[in-house]
């Protein structure tokens, strides 16, 4: 009901970063799907929101909001005899209100984090798991064959076979700020996700740091452009492509991944280069809004 929300939100308020909750429809995709509020009573717009999912979906999950370290999606498939295969983990990012934005690839997972974060994610020393594409991190890489299986076991018995990604998250401790934790279902999403997409680009990839980007046209606008057309011109000529010797992989430079001219609305686009702050700062001189936590 619609009492029992606003009881859950006022006790994670009590939780949550800054005091800040998240309300989420149950069945959403790619961060949307949500209400983002405080201790404050929520507002009548947030209220019509709520009573429609309700209406439509009969839950919601409230949840503090949580201070962020860095986004992870950890992918795999169920056959039919509800087996899983587990491909590997790709880190992501996000805009400010828990949307899809991208992906980080070309090298470790841990890239970029510091290094408090990189000695968390790898664990004791001791652990064992599955491994792939030079991810490092051992520490997920156990935690993913773990949740796999669990979560495969559940949806195959759920009826589902097929391609699964599932959100996960590092954060600070909200009483510790000093201390990691890791939340390891965040959503379960029982198809081919943007991550996996991601996943499978990093085979392509030859570049010591990648970002893959999705791209609007309103992006395209705020750079002085009239469509994404014209902007992925303007990017493409000023980070030119570069392959390694056979042609196969992507070296340096930027390219997009679907076909700019084809593209109303969004486009997505593969920036690469030696290091994630390079890709960054190209990024920015090119008009791209590369939000790399």
């Amino acid at each position: 009901t619609l009492e029992a929300v606003e009881r859950a939100v006022a006790d994670c308020s009590e939780h949550g970063h800054e005091g800040r909750v998240v309300i989420k429809a149950a069945v959403a995709s790619s961060g949307k799907g949500q209400a983002h509020c405080g201790r404050a009573p929520l507002r009548e717009a947030q209220l019509g929101w709520l009573r429609k999912i309700l209406a439509a979906q009969g839950d919601v999950v409230v949840e503090p909001w949580l201070d962020k370290v860095a986004d992870l999606s950890l992918h795999f498939d169920v056959d039919v005899h509800g087996e899983v295969q587990v491909h590997g983990w790709s880190r992501f990012f996000t805009g400010p209100h828990g949307q899809y934005r991208g992906a980080l690839g070309g090298g470790r997972l841990d890239s970029g984090l510091d290094a408090g974060v990189r000695v968390f994610l790898e664990g004791s020393g001791d652990e064992s798991g599955i491994n792939t594409a030079g991810q490092g991190c051992a520490r997920l890489c156990r935690l993913g064959g773990e949740i796999a299986t669990f979560l495969g076991q559940t949806l195959h018995t759920a009826g589902y076979v097929g391609p699964v990604g599932v959100d996960t998250l590092v954060y600070f401790d909200a009483s510790d700020a000093r201390k990691l934790q890791f939340k390891p279902i965040v959503e379960v999403n029982p198809r081919h996700t943007m991550g996996r997409v991601a996943l499978s680009l990093q085979s392509h990839l030859r570049a010591a740091a990648a970002v893959w980007l999705i791209v609007s046209r309103r992006e395209a606008e705020l750079a002085g452009y009239d469509s994404i057309t014209a902007w992925a011109g303007h990017i493409e000529h000023e980070w030119p492509l570069v392959m390694t010797p056979d042609g196969k992989s992507l070296s340096a430079g930027a390219v997009f991944t679907n076909d700019p001219s084809m593209a109303k609305e969004f486009s997505t686009v593969v920036v690469a280069g030696e290091t994630l702050d390079e890709c960054v700062l190209w990024g920015q001189t090119l008009g791209l809004d590369v939000g790399v936590e």
